[in-house]
C-alpha cells in the first residue's frame, strides 16, 4: 500500500469514519498468484533491470496534478507497448478489477452517503479507467 494511502487509511481510522473496500487484500493476493511463474519472472527481471525513479514518479504526479490524461496514458501503459506480452496481465490485473470497482462505486451511489474513494492511478485513466467508466454510466466524475 503506498504512503499517501496509508495516512488516508490512518486519518478516516483517526476520525471514527467506516472503511469499505472496494477489494480485499485477499482478493489481491490471489490474483497475483493467479499470474503465471513465467509472467512473474519477467515482470521481475523487469522491475530490477528498470526501476521507477523518483524522477519517472514526480512526472506521474506533475501529469495527474495538470490534468495531462494523455501523459498519464503514456507513463502508465508504456509497458505494453515495451511488452506486448502484459497485455493480458494489464487486461486482468487492471480493466477486469475496474469493472468490479466501477459496480461497487455505482452501488455506492445509490445512497445518501457521500463517499471518499481511493484507487491507484492506473485504475483512473484509459478507456477501461474507472473515470471513463463511470461517465459512460452516466455519472459526472470530475478530476479534482
Amino acid at each position: 500500500m503506498h504512503e499517501k494511502s496509508i495516512g488516508l487509511l490512518n486519518k478516516a481510522i483517526a476520525d471514527s469514519k467506516d472503511i469499505l473496500e472496494l477489494e480485499s487484500a485477499e482478493f489481491q493476493l490471489d490474483l497475483f498468484d493467479s499470474i503465471s511463474d513465467e509472467l512473474q519472472i519477467i515482470m521481475l527481471e523487469d522491475a530490477i533491470d528498470n526501476p521507477v525513479t523518483e524522477e519517472e514518479m514526480e512526472g506521474m504526479f506533475i501529469a495527474w496534478r495538470t490534468g495531462d490524461i494523455s501523459e498519464m496514458e503514456q507513463i502508465i501503459f508504456e509497458e505494453i507497448e515495451e511488452h506486448p506480452e502484459y497485455q493480458s496481465l494489464y487486461t486482468k490485473i487492471i480493466d477486469e478489477r475496474n469493472f468490479s470497482m466501477v459496480d461497487k462505486i455505482g452501488g455506492f451511489l445509490q445512497g445518501n452517503v457521500i463517499h471518499f474513494i481511493v484507487v491507484g492511478a492506473g485504475h483512473l485513466v484509459g478507456e477501461n479507467g474507472i473515470i471513463n467508466l463511470l461517465t459512460e454510466k452516466g455519472y459526472i466524475a470530475t478530476q479534482l
